[in-house]
């Protein structure tokens, strides 16, 4: 297992390089570990409290508040880390902005200056455009975060421009449309015998491991990048099937399931009259004549994603000519 322990910094003078950088990554790194950093909670939660106050509590607070960092690290299937990068962003004004003083007093004292990332950083808006057309062009991607509550619902938040459901299971059915496999480290190491407790966190877990953190704690690409390692770890030294946890997020009993694939389509197509540009007659059974046809074929149907406001993109699919000559296009 390879490391690149480098993090990059991403502002609004080197973004577009980056995001370049990121997306020509992600073909090969599709494993996506996330952290976000934001100005702590309006509302906080005690241990213990039934889902729905969990949840009323976290929608609210992010409906009210603004993320200051997203940390990103790529890897594969058997560790290799691709990069690191570490998003800044320019929308949080202390100022005049919705926080909790003491979460921006901590951030502070961990390192993190608020002026330069209000004056340098991404305006929201811009990332959020570029990031979902990054989505659109992989597919099979793989998220993983660590007691990710927060982080995924500030990571729906950038994607969809929207406020959050207003259930629990409303947000565990969209999440699992928009990014599909989700995994949680921290309800993995669950099922691992040495972390029974419930209340072990990502600094004490990685050092049990001996995994070196890289970065300053509490900013989002070091952070993201011990997870990254940890996730892989826990699969390696535990013969971990990962696909039995995927879904599930630390505190939450909603399972968060990637939208299953729809049935084959049967498309009908027509003979092409050569040196005539062909007339699409839909539904018109194919004519099989005496010499080889050439068959003019109806597109794909590309239907807009009802969360991402567009249309995936368009992947040309060979058709499979079936004994009946009617060609069958996959949905």
């Amino acid at each position: 297992m390879a490391a690149s322990t480098e993090i990059t910094s991403v502002w609004k003078q080197n973004f577009l390089h980056q995001f370049e950088a990121f997306d020509s990554c992600l073909c090969h790194f599709q494993i996506i570990s996330f952290d976000t950093e934001f100005p702590g909670f309006l509302r906080n939660t005690p241990r213990l409290v039934p889902e729905n106050i969990l949840y009323d509590n976290l929608k609210y607070n992010v409906d009210n508040l603004k993320i200051i960092q997203l940390g990103i690290t790529l890897s594969d299937e058997i560790g290799n880390i691709g990069g690191t990068w570490e998003f800044n962003f320019s929308d949080f004004d202390e100022k005049t902005d919705a926080h909790n003083p003491s979460s921006i007093s901590f951030l502070k004292d961990n390192g993190l200056n608020l002026n330069e990332i209000k004056e340098n950083g991404i305006p929201i808006a811009e990332f959020s455009k570029k990031f979902i057309q990054v989505l659109r062009s992989h597919q099979g991607l793989q998220w993983v975060t660590f007691h990710g509550n927060y982080d995924l619902a500030y990571l729906f938040k950038l994607v969809t421009r929207m406020s959050m459901p207003n259930s629990a299971s409303e947000f565990a059915r969209i999440s699992g449309e928009i990014f599909g496999a989700i995994y949680d480290v921290k309800y993995i190491a669950q099922h691992c015998h040495k972390f029974l407790d419930r209340g072990i966190g990502l600094e004490k877990m990685s050092k049990i491991f001996k995994i070196e953190r890289h970065g300053g704690a509490h900013h989002a690409g070091s952070d993201c990048l011990l997870t990254s390692e940890l996730f892989h770890k826990l699969i390696t030294c535990f013969d971990l099937v990962v696909s039995e946890h995927e879904g599930y997020l630390f505190g939450m009993s909603c399972r968060f399931m990637r939208k299953l694939m729809g049935r084959p389509v049967i498309r009908y197509c027509q003979p092409m009259v050569v040196g005539r540009r062909p007339v699409i007659r839909y539904g018109q059974p194919i004519v099989v004549g005496r010499r080889p046809v050439v068959r003019y074929c109806q597109p794909i149907e590309v239907l807009p994603h009802p969360i991402y406001n567009f249309a995936p993109p368009a992947v040309h699919v060979p058709p499979v000519v079936s004994a009946n000559h009617y060609y069958v296009y996959r949905k």
